[in-house]
């Protein structure tokens, strides 16, 4: 008996241009004579890897990657040396990327040992950020930057305003601090 799959093409389409299609299906086997083998392409995995049932059914996995995407056959063998193969095609998406965006993008004041949250929104997620004021830090963790007014100036005057510039590498955002103690806080 031949072996046959249903189905026996899946494509993973994913939804960015910078995204391969990833996720899970399912594909029963029909015909031949059990128990069979099944041995993803590289790139792929597969569950479980032995069927004993005909109108079984394996699970074929294409994961989270970027471009190139995986793709190939996945090989299903029954116990007399017949073979299917499934298709697997992972593709990346057209979309892109919305632009960096962070907000608020004004913050009025910020007195010594405070601290004030900036959300940002889009980019490529790998963002950095810098203060151009030797007193205000501002450290990225999980799409906030943090900007925090130290405390324990030494006498003398700093700058009442800071620049903050947020980047993913490739879009640049700008917070504006107007109002910070100049110094002996």
């Amino acid at each position: 008996d031949a072996i046959s799959l249903l189905p026996d093409t899946v494509t993973f389409t994913g939804s960015l241009s910078t995204n391969c299609g990833n996720g899970s299906a399912d594909v029963f086997i029909f015909g031949g004579t059990p128990p069979y083998t099944i041995t993803p392409a590289a790139g792929l995995a597969v569950s479980p890897t032995t069927v004993d049932t005909a109108g079984g059914k394996f699970a074929v996995t294409s994961p989270v990657t970027s471009p190139p995407c995986p793709t190939g056959s996945v090989v299903v063998t029954d116990s007399r040396g017949a073979v299917a193969r499934l298709t697997v095609d992972a593709q990346a998406g057209s979309g892109t990327v919305p632009p960096l965006t962070a907000s608020p993008t004004t913050v009025s004041s910020l007195a010594c040992g405070a601290s004030v949250p900036i959300t940002t929104v889009g980019g490529n997620g790998s963002n950095s950020a810098t203060s151009s004021h030797p007193r205000i830090t501002a450290t990225v963790a999980s799409g906030v930057v943090t900007l925090r007014r130290l405390t324990g100036d030494p006498p003398g005057v700093f700058p009442t305003d800071a620049t903050i510039t947020i980047t993913d590498g490739t879009t640049v955002v700008t917070v504006t601090v107007s109002s910070t103690p100049a110094g002996g806080c």
